[in-house]
C-alpha cells in the first residue's frame, strides 16, 4: 500500500494539472479561481480567502473519496484517516509560502486534482499517526462507521441552498393567513418555514405577548411539531388547559394534555394566555409552529468553512476534530432543518437515514457541549448559548461571503 500511495506523490502534479486541462476543471475549480482572483485583486483578505478556499475543498470531499482507497484500512477507521487528511489540506492550503496553495497555480490547474494528490501522498504519513494514536490507547469510537460522515451528511442536506427572502412589508391578516397555509405545506416538505415565523412575530408584538417556550429536546420538538400540525385545535386547546391549570380548574379532559404541551406556555401570564384562547385556533399554532420551526438549512460551503474555522480553534488531535464534529453536527441537528425544504429528490430511504443521524447527533450533543465549555480556554464560549451563538456566527459569516 505504501509504494501504491508513493506513486501519487508532488513529482506528479504536472500530470495532474495537463488531465485536468483535457477534461476541464470543475465548478469548484472555478469557483476556487474566483476566489484566488478577488484575493489577488485585494478585494479579499488573503487569511478569509484561503479558508474559503479550504471550505469548498472540504465540501468537495475529498479527503473522504481518498480514505476510502487502501484497501487495509478497516471501515471505521476511514473517518479518522478522512479527518486527518483534512488537516493536511487545511494546514497547507493556508500557507503562502514554497508548498502551500499556490493562488496563480488555481487560474491554469485544478485545485481540487491538487488537494486530491496532496491526501494521496499524506495518506501513509496519516495512517502510522493513527497507528500511533491507537498504541497511547486515544479513544477511536468504532461505532463512528454507523453515522454518516460530515461530508456525506453536508451533500445531502444541502443539495439546494435556500433562496427565501421574508417579505419586508406585508398585509397582517393576510401574512398571518398565508403564512399558516405555508407551514401546514412546509411540513410535508413542499416550503420554508420562513414566512411563518414573520407572520408569528408580528402576530406577538401585535398582540403583546411572548413567543411559546421552545423545547430543548430535539425529539420533543419533533413529538410535538407532528401533533399541532395534524390537530389545528390543539395549541389553542392546551393553552386553555394551562390556562385552568394556573387557575386551578382543570377538567379532567384538560388533565390528559401531555405535560410537553402544556410547558409551551410558561413564561405566559393570565393576561397573556387569555389573549390566546379568546382568538382562532390557528393563532395559538401559528405561533407554537414557529417556536418549533428550524433555521434553514446552511448552504454546504458554509459548514465546511465552520468546521474549517472550528479545527484551528485549539490542538489538530483527534480527539478536538471529533469534538468539533460532534459540536457541528449536534447544532446543525438542534437548530436547523434537517434538509432544504426544496429538495424532493431524496428517497425515502435516504430520508430515514438522515433522520436516524440527526437523532443521533442530537443525542451527542449535551456531552460535546460539556466537554467543550470545560475546556481552560473555553475556545468558543463558557456557556451553551454562548457555544451556539459562536456556531451560528461563524456559519452566518460563511454564509454572508458567498452571497457577496
Amino acid at each position: 500500500m505504501g509504494h501504491a500511495c508513493s506513486h501519487f506523490g508532488a513529482a506528479h502534479m504536472q500530470d495532474v494539472d495537463d488531465l485536468n486541462s483535457m477534461v476541464g476543471r470543475s465548478a469548484i475549480d472555478a469557483e476556487i479561481a474566483d476566489l484566488a482572483e478577488s484575493i489577488r485583486a485585494n478585494e479579499l483578505d488573503e487569511r478569509s480567502g484561503r479558508v474559503l478556499i479550504y471550505s469548498k475543498l472540504m465540501a468537495a470531499g475529498i479527503a473522504q473519496s481518498v480514505a476510502q482507497s487502501p484497501c487495509s484500512v478497516p471501515e471505521w477507521q476511514r473517518v479518522d484517516l478522512a479527518d486527518l487528511l483534512n488537516d493536511v489540506i487545511l494546514e497547507r492550503t493556508l500557507e503562502s509560502d514554497e508548498g502551500g496553495f499556490d493562488l496563480d497555480r488555481a487560474r491554469h490547474a485544478s485545485a481540487e486534482g491538487w488537494a486530491r494528490q496532496l491526501a494521496r501522498s499524506a495518506v501513509q504519513s496519516c495512517l502510522r499517526r493513527l497507528a500511533a494514536d491507537r498504541q497511547r490507547k486515544v479513544d477511536v469510537n468504532p461505532v463512528v462507521d454507523e453515522r454518516i460522515p460530515m461530508s456525506e451528511a453536508v451533500a445531502a442536506y444541502h443539495r439546494h441552498e435556500s433562496t427565501d427572502v421574508l417579505p419586508e412589508e406585508a398585509d397582517f391578516e393576510a401574512s398571518v393567513e398565508s403564512a399558516h397555509d405555508e407551514f401546514i405545506l412546509s411540513a410535508k416538505g413542499l416550503q420554508s418555514a420562513s414566512r411563518l415565523k414573520l407572520a408569528a412575530g408580528a402576530l406577538a408584538e401585535a398582540y403583546k405577548v411572548p413567543m411559546p417556550v421552545r423545547p430543548a429536546d430535539l425529539l420533543d420538538r419533533l413529538w410535538v411539531t407532528e401533533r399541532v400540525t395534524k390537530d389545528p385545535m390543539l395549541a389553542r386547546d392546551s393553552a386553555r388547559a394551562f390556562h385552568q391549570l394556573v387557575s386551578d380548574r382543570m377538567s379532567p379532559e384538560q388533565q390528559e394534555i401531555d405535560e410537553r404541551l402544556l410547558a409551551l406556555w410558561d413564561d405566559y401570564t393570565l393576561d397573556a394566555i387569555e389573549q390566546i384562547i379568546e382568538r382562532d385556533a390557528r393563532i395559538a399554532q401559528t405561533l407554537v409552529l414557529a417556536t418549533l420551526a428550524s433555521n434553514p438549512r446552511p448552504h454546504r460551503d458554509s459548514v465546511a468553512g465552520t468546521m474549517s474555522v472550528m479545527r484551528m480553534a485549539s490542538t489538530t488531535t483527534l480527539s478536538w476534530i471529533r469534538l468539533c464534529r460532534a459540536l457541528l453536527e449536534g447544532w446543525l441537528a438542534t437548530e436547523c432543518e434537517l434538509v432544504s425544504t426544496k429538495n424532493t429528490r431524496l428517497t425515502a430511504d435516504r430520508l430515514a437515514e438522515l433522520e436516524a443521524a440527526q437523532i443521533a447527533a442530537a443525542a451527542d450533543w449535551p456531552a460535546a457541549i460539556a466537554e467543550v465549555i470545560a475546556m481552560p480556554d473555553a475556545p468558543f464560549g463558557s456557556t451553551e448559548q454562548q457555544v451556539k451563538e459562536w456556531i451560528a456566527s461563524a456559519v452566518d459569516s460563511f454564509q454572508i461571503a458567498r452571497a457577496s
